[in-house]
């Protein structure tokens, strides 16, 4: 999606303070569902940015991550965020049927609409990253199977019915912190790979 669209069509909202920011750069990884967008507006008064991407992840962690409600997106109203928790269930390199490839986390929760995007972070620290939310694995749960006899009397099988479950991916960004320090500089004050600087 983001190697296509003009930047001009995108604005950002922040929780925290009212109002879009227009984006005037976008960009795209070469291969993740991923992108990176700049606005004109650099004041980020407000604005509680994550310190850093974290590096040890293991299969098992727990994650928080933030969504936005499907009333809220189409305008009718709501809360302004939704909080969804799990946890990953494995690490693998994965082949999007949206042609994007990259170090993937299985979530034991499914993506649903307004979650795509969002951050996953630790709960017990919640200001590191750990992984981008971005799409649905679909797999299949359990097939119901019929046998009936074909016309010339051999047995003949077909699906009745079959089940099937969604598993949200979200992109590693351990993997490609290289990428992203290169868009969001490490020691710039408006990072949100890296906590501030401290002044004197």
């Amino acid at each position: 999606m983001f190697r296509r669209v003009n930047p001009q069509e995108l604005a950002i909202s922040f929780l925290t303070i009212p109002g879009l920011r227009p984006v005037v750069e976008v960009h795209a990884h070469p291969s993740a569902d991923l992108a990176v967008l700049k606005t004109a507006d650099v004041n980020t008064a407000g604005i509680e940015p994550f310190w850093d991407v974290v590096s040890n992840l293991s299969i098992g962690e727990e994650f928080f991550a933030y969504g936005f409600p499907e009333d809220l997106l189409f305008g009718s109203g709501g809360t302004p965020a939704r909080l969804f928790a799990g946890h990953y269930q494995r690490f693998f390199d994965f082949d999007s049927p949206h042609h994007y490839r990259y170090v993937a986390g299985e979530m034991s929760i499914p993506c649903p609409a307004g979650l795509s995007g969002g951050p996953l972070f630790r709960p017990g620290a919640a200001v590191m990253l750990t992984a981008m939310a971005a799409e649905n694995l679909e797999t299949s749960l359990w097939k119901e199977v019929e046998e009936t006899e074909g016309p010339d009397g051999r047995p003949v099988r077909k699906i009745a019915g079959e089940g099937r479950v969604n598993y949200g991916i979200a992109v590693i960004l351990a993997e490609i912190l290289d990428w992203l320090n290169e868009r969001v500089p490490p020691r710039s004050p408006d990072s949100f790979l890296r906590p501030p600087i401290p002044t004197r």
